[in-house]
């Protein structure tokens, strides 16, 4: 497969382009990004990944080391580091991606999860996680932004299929469903 040049980390690193499937949902892990995330034909997440944006909104690429991966029939664990670098910035962050399939109430849960540190003071736009939602499957639904005190905001996918809410760095859940036998 080839690389894409949208992935976050640099290309030449040691992680590789995996498919995963845990339950009736499938992945592809890639460059400590999660993409494709489906439920059989249907697109769930187009995208979750590490993001740091300079000053002026320019993306750094990362670099992955420590990569540790495990995967069964209906479970898989990532686990990797991931450093930014490039002028005054120094970023490292711990990441965990884990997806569970429970066969016996059929439902799914992907936590990704992010521990970063700045290494020295830098100026920047944007660090965090970026959850990137399919436009055909989304664009027009309600969903439910969940904050990190608990409150929760109703809202509705636009067009680029972006939730909207006005407090989004504070997102720790986001909720939407397709069609009756599906929430996300």
């Amino acid at each position: 497969m080839a690389n894409d040049p949208r992935d976050v980390a640099a290309p030449s690193s040691t992680l590789h382009r995996r498919p995963v499937r845990f339950g009736p949902l499938e992945a592809l892990v890639a460059h400590g990004n999660l993409r494709y995330l489906k439920y059989g034909d249907v697109e769930l997440v187009r995208r979750i990944h590490v993001t740091v944006r300079d000053d002026v909104w320019g993306t750094v690429a990362g670099h992955l080391t420590d990569e540790r991966f495990e995967h069964s029939d209906d479970r898989f664990l990532l686990r990797y580091r991931i450093e930014f670098t490039r002028g005054p910035i120094r970023f490292s962050a711990d990441c965990t991606i884990r997806g569970i399939f429970n066969p016996v109430t059929h439902s799914a849960e992907v936590v990704f999860r992010l521990q970063g540190r700045a290494l020295a003071p830098f100026a920047t736009r944007r660090v965090g996680l970026c959850l990137l939602h399919p436009v055909r499957e989304c664009v027009g639904r309600l969903c439910e932004v969940v904050h990190p005190d608990g409150t929760t905001e109703s809202t509705q996918f636009n067009r680029s299929a972006q939730s909207i809410s006005r407090r989004r760095a504070d997102l720790v859940c986001n909720r939407w469903g397709h069609e009756a036998r599906l929430a996300v």
